[in-house]
């Protein structure tokens, strides 16, 4: 008898805690109400009747539950975790009308359940930290511990007695202790089913009476300064009773009643931009909190749907601040879209007070507004080459073909120019790619037969970026018996006539016309069998800037290149055969 007794005070209890904690239930009459009740009653009478079996408390958890969820899920939730130790008892008592939902307590209860099932939770996902978020595996712990399993059996089905009078009694919307200062209002409000008449005792002047209704509100007399304890007593028909009470305590206006723990953040405060990889400061002030042992939790979220909040820092000391290494959003993929590089963000800071399993049970603040957490840039590596053949100095001759070799970082290909130093000329090969993987290579460059000769530079640089480049200076000189323009002299003007005897020369000079018409032809009256080192001859052409004008180069026949050679050519000599030997030994290595 005392189950079923139990079983239908639950269902009024049920039906009352949504009726208090429905704003909109105000239209619902008082009979209406009982009429419910009595029909529930019925009901439960009808089952046992047709059955003689039930189970114990058990439920299947089939869908995943979060914060701001509701519902008889999250009402079996609570129980489970009540008898888990997670919980206070009051989420399964009588008192509690399940109006909170999934809240913050609840997630953290949660989060206890995991840590304390990690084995068969979290380590499945390498978690470390439970989430407070029930998925598929903390519903299969709890499936395991309190889903419904085999039927036991219940006493025969009894006579439905009356239920005694239920009372909500509240004072200033508080129904246990309202401690409050001199000359605050004090409001009682009441409501009683399964009751016929109340009676009220105690309290301050007025309040006393033999005679109340069975919902209503009063403001006591003297209530506001005087402490006292207010008492509601109801009945009904079959004699049965039930009383509660409130105490409303007064204290003095001067005396100081300690604030509330409170807790702001202060970075990020909204339109930042964090890149993946970089540190970043999340920092925030608290008032009221002096217990060292308070720990502060830090949670990232979405900016579009907060409650898909992730524990980024849980239980650390309050000192103020945190450096966050900033982690790429999509590692939190598993928990909502939403975590990728690009979207918006809010940070949450709670602090948890000492014996507390809820990790926001002092205080906790979002951030001002949303940031944003950004992919890592895109690093391009620095290039760097230098020349180790040849080297400054070093003379070419004209028509020859020269091993050229250097050192590179971060290059793929490389470009070669050989570049007069006067008159503009140059000669370039590109797209040579460096043959080692140590970032050293060579290639033969081929000195133009028409390159002019005297003074030049040679250029190595970055062809696909052009961003790096090295240079040394060489000498172009003719072979032995040519002519070598002498640059120093310039160009002669000879006038319209062509009058021109001497000096002599022995060959065309220039095949290749100068102007739009012209010569290339020497003047000479016979042609010597030899021209003399340092003989002179003159190449002309036709200047198309002034009409029916000739003007003439200076040419002087050079020696042969001395036999022996200088020091700088034979350390380029040397060096180039070094290098074709590293290359020989690195691709016999590597066969």
């Amino acid at each position: 008898m005392k189950t079923y007794f139990k079983y239908s005070l639950l269902i009024a209890v049920a039906v009352f805690g949504l009726f208090i904690a429905t704003p909109s239930a105000g239209a619902v009459t008082i009979a209406e109400l009982i009429a419910q009740i009595q029909a529930l009653r019925k009901q439960l009478v009808e089952l046992q009747s047709q059955q003689g079996t039930t189970t114990a408390w058990c439920h299947d958890f089939n869908t995943n539950l979060r914060i701001g969820d509701e519902g008889s899920e999250v009402l079996s939730l609570h129980n489970a975790l009540v008898k888990e130790g997670l919980l206070s008892d009051y989420y399964a008592s009588k008192d509690f009308d399940g109006s909170t939902g999934f809240n913050e307590n609840t997630s953290s209860a949660v989060t206890g359940f995991q840590q304390k099932y990690a084995d068969e939770i979290l380590r499945s996902y390498g978690l470390k930290y439970g989430t407070g978020f029930v998925g598929k595996s903390t519903r299969a712990k709890l499936n395991k511990l309190y889903g419904c399993g085999v039927a036991t059996p219940l006493p025969a089905p009894m006579p439905t007695p009356m239920p005694v009078p239920i009372i909500s009694f509240t004072a200033n919307n508080v129904s246990d202790t309202l401690n409050i200062t001199e000359n605050t209002s004090v409001t009682l409000s009441w409501f009683a089913i399964n009751a016929d008449s109340c009676s009220s005792s105690g309290g301050t002047s007025g309040w006393a009476t033999t005679s109340r209704s069975v919902s209503g509100s009063a403001e006591p007399a003297d209530s506001s300064h005087v402490s006292a304890t207010y008492t509601l007593t109801c009945k009904n028909s079959s004699g049965l009773s039930s009383s509660k009470s409130i105490r409303v305590n007064v204290k003095e206006a001067s005396t100081t009643i300690t604030p509330a723990p409170t807790i702001t953040v202060l970075s990020p405060n909204g339109g930042e931009s964090w890149q993946v990889g970089s540190t970043q400061k999340i920092s925030w002030r608290t008032s009221n909190i002096s217990s060292p042992n308070d720990k502060i939790t830090i949670y990232i979220a979405p900016n579009d749907d907060l409650s898909k909040n992730i524990n980024i820092a849980q239980q650390i000391q309050n000192t103020g601040y945190y450096d966050y290494i900033v982690r790429d959003p999509s590692e939190f993929n598993y928990h909502s879209p939403l975590y990728k590089a690009g979207n918006q963000f809010r940070i949450l800071v709670c602090v948890q007070s000492v014996g507390s399993n809820n990790l926001c049970s002092y205080a906790s603040d979002w951030n001002d507004a949303a940031f944003t957490i950004a992919a890592p840039p895109v690093v391009t590596p620095s290039t760097s080459i230098t020349i180790t053949s040849p080297s400054a100095g070093t003379v070419w001759t004209q028509g020859k073909t020269y091993r050229v070799s250097w050192t590179s970082n971060g290059m793929m290909t490389v470009g070669m120019t050989l570049s007069a130093s006067s008159g503009g000329y140059s000669q370039s090969i590109s797209g040579l790619v460096g043959n080692s993987s140590s970032g050293s290579g060579s290639a033969d460059f081929l000195v133009p037969a028409n390159f002019p000769a005297g003074s030049a530079q040679f250029y190595l640089q970055d062809n696909s970026s052009a961003k790096s480049s090295a240079q040394v200076a060489v000498t172009i000189i003719a072979p032995a018996g040519f002519y070598q323009r002498d640059t120093s002299l310039g160009s002669i003007y000879i006038g319209p006539t062509l009058t021109w005897k001497t000096p002599k020369c022995s060959c065309d000079l220039d095949s290749t016309k100068g102007g739009s018409t012209g010569g290339g032809d020497c003047w000479n009256t016979s042609t010597p069998t030899t021209d003399a080192i340092g003989s002179v001859c003159y190449d002309t052409f036709f200047d198309t800037d002034y009409p029916s004008a000739y003007r003439a180069w200076t040419y002087k026949a050079v020696a042969a290149p001395s036999a022996s050679l200088s020091a700088s050519q034979t350390a380029s000599i040397l060096q180039s055969a070094q290098a074709i030997l590293n290359q020989m030994m690195e691709f016999l290595k590597n066969r």
